[in-house]
């Protein structure tokens, strides 16, 4: 045949011919490369060798002439190198367009001749449905088979969204990655329990688990689970229908080792927290998360509270849980519990949106836990200043952080809050010498009042967060810094969202704690002037992030009065005529600064921006709806890159 026409007649074929041959061929003929390296590259081009190499086991590649590095491949494929594996251990992260079978497969390919060891392993898919007939464009069992096999020392696997995995695919990584010890599936609605029956069977270092939106996962599954994970230490149920509380109290009773349990959007009875509460004290959960949880009653929840060895509680959205749940613990009035009933393990409480907590229930928990650590509350309406007065009295020991959040039933009103003051304050004592961080957010009702009451339990603060409420005045905050007196390890301060509060609440802010602070937050306070940017820039030597996000009253002098930091005081003029002549200031080491919204913030502070970045540490600035021309930022980005410059 011409030469002419066999051209012509490869011109014309398919050209995917190696995709029809057999798959013995289509090994033979690639076992000539010897170099682990060129057999990947051709699997990047023929899709058929790259899965087909991808599931091969250690004995089925077979060379016509065994070479060292053609014996070693399988080894290298299947991660069976040992030490060397041990010494490249790695994770892989696919997310929505790379999230696919061929993906998988390429990096099986890839990662193992490369000798590498994958330990983690965390899939993220489309959530919407891919075309049809299109199996390569989503995960599937033949993609989690693939990364099974070649991965046998895989530790960690998170799937969220992979709706087309179901019980086979979860076998085959159960069957080949005994050494499991982490599983994590979001939206696997194609798995059943017979998959996490086959997990509980092959990966005995089971220690974190977790299942959300697995509606085809009964209680089988975690009565699996409580059989043979001894190793168990995290459990997280989410929206599980088909779970009930006979598996839940049987894995929560059982598991000798189970920490830490998170539960949401389900029907648990009194038995399962019963279960955590154990028998005897026999118990090993120490921290219990909950989440618009029902069918519990008072009496389970009772139960709950006086575990010994619970330390952490977190409810969010319970209707079981109202004032009789309290009220139980302390039969009746308010009378303590005796040393062996009460509920002297908890730490860490945090209440959220629970229409039944009220006051009683506070009053009567801080009695009972009176270790407790850290206490949130968010929007516990029902709680007033008498709760919290009552609660931070009962734990002023131990108390280190207090947060407040959308709790509009306390201060009531300012005749209330006037009536009370002096019955709570008495209550309260002197000083909690462990508190670390206030934080009151947008809680409606609050006041000056009620600020200066709480202050006097402030200790050794190192972060204020008091945001959001309408009622507060500069009054209110200088109240508090004065019981706070001369507080030197304050690092943080967030003032924000005030219309009241003027220069003076940031000159008395300063004057206290001015000399270690590192961040302040003044995002919305529209009656500050240039004066505060000035007091600040002369007493905060370490500040390195400053907000004033929407201070309208801050112009260029107030700018050119951050760099008056260490320089004695002076007057901001002054310093920005030492700008100008080109008298380099004391090193600044503000990185971050906000002027949005800043109106009065122009052309005339560049200079000052310039300096802060040649002789400071400048290197992000926010100029969004200020008065500095897009010419001038240009300017800035030009002459100093590593500056970030944010401007619309």
């Amino acid at each position: 045949m011409p030469l002419q026409d066999i051209f012509s007649s490869i011109r014309g074929a398919d050209p995917d011919l190696i995709s029809k041959l057999p798959d013995e061929c289509t090994t033979h003929i690639f076992s000539y490369l010897t170099s682990p390296r060129d057999r990947c590259s051709c699997a990047a081009v023929s899709r058929k060798w790259l899965l087909l190499q991808a599931l091969m086991g250690p004995c089925d590649f077979r060379c016509p002439s065994p070479t060292p590095s053609l014996c070693s491949f399988p080894e290298g494929l299947n991660g069976c190198n040992g030490e060397q594996a041990d010494e490249t251990k790695t994770s892989r992260f696919l997310a929505f367009g790379s999230a696919n079978d061929a993906r998988l497969a390429a990096m099986a390919v890839g990662a193992c001749a490369l000798e590498r060891a994958v330990t983690h392993l965390t899939i993220r898919t489309h959530f919407i449905d891919p075309p049809p007939g299109s199996s390569l464009l989503e995960v599937t069992d033949r993609g989690l088979k693939i990364v099974s096999r070649a991965f046998p020392e895989l530790r960690y696997v998170t799937l969220l969204g992979c709706d087309a995995v179901s019980n086979e695919g979860l076998a085959a990584v159960a069957t080949c990655c005994p050494m499991l010890e982490g599983l994590h599936l979001f939206n696997a609605c194609q798995v059943s329990e017979d998959g996490l029956i086959a997990v509980a069977l092959n990966c005995l270092k089971l220690s974190s688990l977790t299942l959300h939106m697995c509606h085809h996962v009964g209680d089988g599954a975690l009565k699996a689970f409580a059989q043979w994970s001894s190793n168990l230490e995290f459990l997280s149920l989410d929206d599980c229908p088909l779970m009930g509380h006979d598996g839940l109290a049987a894995v929560l009773s059982s598991a000798p080792r189970l920490a830490k349990v998170a539960i949401a959007f389900m029907e648990v009875r009194d038995v399962a927290l019963e279960a955590v509460a154990g028998r005897g004290g026999e118990s090993s959960v120490l921290s219990l998360s909950m989440e618009e949880v029902s069918g519990f009653t008072h009496l389970g929840f009772r139960q709950l509270v006086q575990a010994a060895k619970l330390h952490g509680l977190s409810v969010r959205r319970c209707a079981g849980m109202d004032v009789a749940s309290f009220s139980n613990v302390v039969g009746s009035g308010n009378r303590g519990l005796s040393g062996a009933t009460a509920a002297v393990g908890l730490r860490r409480v945090a209440v959220r949106n629970c229409e039944g907590f009220t006051d009683g229930g506070l009053i009567v928990l801080s009695e009972s836990a009176r270790q407790i650590a850290y206490l949130r509350l968010e929007k516990c309406h029902k709680v007033t200043t008498r709760g919290i007065v009552n609660a931070i009295s009962n734990c002023s020991g131990t108390l280190k952080l207090l947060s407040l959040v959308m709790c509009n039933g306390i201060g009531a009103s300012q005749q209330q809050q006037e009536e009370g003051v002096v019955e709570h304050g008495a209550m309260i004592p002197s000083r909690c010498p462990h508190l670390q961080t206030l934080v009151i957010k947008n809680c409606r009702q609050v006041g000056d009042e009620f600020l200066s009451l709480v202050g006097r339990a402030v200790g050794k603060a190192t972060r204020i967060e008091v945001v959001g409420m309408r009622n507060i005045t500069d009054r209110g905050f200088v109240s508090l810094l004065m019981y706070m007196k001369r507080c030197s390890s304050m690092r943080e301060v967030d003032l924000s969202g005030y219309k009241r509060i003027t220069d003076w609440s940031v000159v008395a802010l300063v004057g206290a704690s001015g000399e270690t602070l590192n961040r302040i937050t003044l995002r919305g306070c529209l009656k500050l002037t240039d004066r505060s940017l000035r007091v600040i820039g002369q007493l905060c030597p370490l500040l390195d992030e400053l907000d004033l996000t929407g201070c309208r009253g801050i112009g260029d002098s107030g700018v050119a009065g951050l760099l008056a930091r260490g320089a004695g005081g002076g007057a901001a003029l002054e310093v920005l005529q030492a700008a100008r002549d080109g008298t380099a200031p004391r090193k600044s080491l503000l990185d971050t600064l906000s002027l949005e919204g800043c109106e009065g913030v122009t052309d005339g502070c560049l200079r000052i921006l310039a300096d802060m970045a040649v002789h400071g540490s400048l290197v992000w600035v926010n100029l969004k709806g200020t008065g500095v021309s897009q010419g001038g930022i240009e300017a800035l980005r030009k002459a100093f890159p590593w500056c970030h410059f944010l401007q619309h």
